[in-house]
């Protein structure tokens, strides 16, 4: 049997393992590195964006990497992500919660404007299993010129 202290110590290498995994996830987003996104994933990855679509391009929940590759490439064709702050990161053993901020500027208007995201993860053997992310669409609206910046 192990002794509480070592079972602490377990608990925060894991912990350390699963917070760069979450760190290196958002960081090749930030690049709109979409193959390095994917080796994180599971295959059978469901990646929902939720928020008010009409507004939103990547207003779809894929299921499987296939699905995701094609979401993230839409959204990278659509949007350059100019900064990316990941700004609070909370692990409860395979499960993770964060707020972002990221600056994007719009390819067609080229609208710059930070959009605050709040993100839910899901590892399973260390793979992404699910991710859940709500972005601020307001701003992605002003962004897009659906409505008025002013």
């Amino acid at each position: 049997m192990q002794s509480t202290s070592t079972l602490n110590m377990l608990a925060e290498l894991d912990r350390a393992v699963l917070e760069e995994r979450v760190r290196a996830h958002f960081a090749a987003l930030g690049r709109g590195d979409v193959r390095s996104v994917l080796t994180g994933m599971a295959e059978s990855v469901v990646y929902e964006v939720t928020g008010a679509w009409d507004v939103y391009p990547s207003h779809a929940r894929p299921e499987g990497i296939e699905a995701t590759r094609q979401m993230l490439l839409n959204l990278n064709r659509e949007f350059e992500t100019l900064c990316s702050t990941l700004q609070d990161i909370l692990i409860d053993g395979e499960k993770v919660a964060t707020r972002r901020v990221v600056r994007l500027r719009h390819r067609g208007t080229s609208a710059v404007g930070d959009v605050t995201i709040v993100g839910f993860l899901r590892f399973r053997d260390g793979l992404l299993i699910e991710v859940a992310d709500y972005p601020d669409t307001a701003v992605i609206e002003r962004l897009t010129g659906r409505i008025d910046a002013g």
